[in-house]
């Protein structure tokens, strides 16, 4: 019977994308899998990547940790750190800005492997494939320090990441959602030239980022404007913004999946900043959203900061969380 839902549920979700253009709401449902934090005394993750020589998933948790998930047996395990200042006696499982705060991941397999990554209280880094201590990258840009490095995305030899305000450090969302600050950035490294340039300025809360395919242009989750910004990098409209789709929530890290972006989003009362639906979405390039999945049952008000595809399944990452949800891949069937 089980079996019999899921395929009725495909062919239901396939034609109503590919006949009638609308965006396919899926019912709320339990993950079949979750990577537990608990044994390495850790929780918050905001951000996966993945080994694909191994294929499991790194995670970047609350007390300034990258963690790797040494499947199956022995779980998740310290992999690196990024503070100078962090011992292992004052912050594992004791979250504290001196202990650091990882909120960006992603590996360069053009580089050997490296882990770049972006800790809130310090900056860019870059870890090495065995991991260890993280390598400073950059602390800020034309001498002013970041604000606070949240999301990025690599393609080939550039970098792509966005500095968001510190306002998100006091989890404060009433305040976060009336501040209407439009310092929020995105910048480009070069790992081959070392260069840091600021691509973007005036964002308003830019939480998520995620390159094309082909490397014509980013996206950029804008948190509190509720909506995903288009920048083009190349072509007539290179250097260009402009607004590609309004949610019915906020956004949070966006990845790319196959030609498709995959984002978590925060929906709340109108009235309120309460949150009541927490929920992963798919959409294209051109502003079209494909599909919207329900995980509130699984967070039950909180908030899915990112939904990731790997190897045909999805893999969640909650800030509130001490778990890494994992469940069948139901987005597949739009990459047809």
């Amino acid at each position: 019977m089980g079996n019999l839902r899921i395929i009725i549920w495909i062919y239901v979700i396939h034609f109503c994308s590919l006949h009638f253009h609308v965006n396919c709401v899926r019912p709320t449902y339990q993950f079949t899998t979750k990577l537990s934090f608990i044994g390495a005394n850790a929780s918050g993750a905001e951000a996966l990547a993945f080994d694909y020589s191994g294929g499991c998933p790194f995670a970047g948790v609350a007390d300034g940790r990258i963690l790797k998930y040494n499947c199956p047996s022995l779980g998740f395990q310290d992999f690196a750190t990024t503070s100078p200042f962090r011992t292992k006696e004052e912050c594992d499982g004791k979250p504290a800005p001196k202990c650091g705060r990882v909120a960006g991941l992603g590996i360069d397999y053009s580089s050997g492997g490296n882990l770049y990554t972006l800790d809130v209280f310090f900056g860019f880094f870059v870890v090495p494939p065995s991991g260890g201590a993280a390598i400073p990258v950059a602390t800020g840009y034309n001498g002013t320090n970041f604000s606070l490095p949240n999301a990025l995305d690599i393609d080939q030899a550039s970098q792509y990441f966005t500095d968001a305000e510190k306002l998100f450090l006091t989890g404060n969302h009433t305040a976060i959602f009336a501040s209407n600050d439009t310092e929020g950035k995105v910048y480009k490294y070069d790992i081959k030239t070392e260069e840091l340039t600021l691509l973007v300025d005036g964002l308003t809360g830019p939480a998520g980022l995620a390159v094309s395919e082909d490397g014509d242009y980013l996206l950029i989750a804008e948190f509190m404007k509720k909506r995903i910004q288009k920048f083009w990098l190349t072509g007539k409209r290179a250097n260009s913004l402009e607004t590609l789709i309004t949610l019915p929530g906020a956004p949070d890290n966006i990845k790319n999946c196959k030609r498709r972006f995959l984002g978590g989003v925060r929906v709340s009362k109108p009235e309120t900043v309460e949150i009541v639906e927490a929920i992963g979405m798919m959409f294209n390039g051109v502003g079209r959203i494909l599909e919207t999945l329900n995980f509130t049952s699984e967070y039950n008000g909180r908030m899915v900061e990112e939904v990731q595809e790997f190897s045909s399944k999805l893999y969640l990452a909650a800030a509130s969380s001490n778990f890494v949800g994992v469940d069948r891949d139901d987005f597949n069937h739009l990459r047809l």
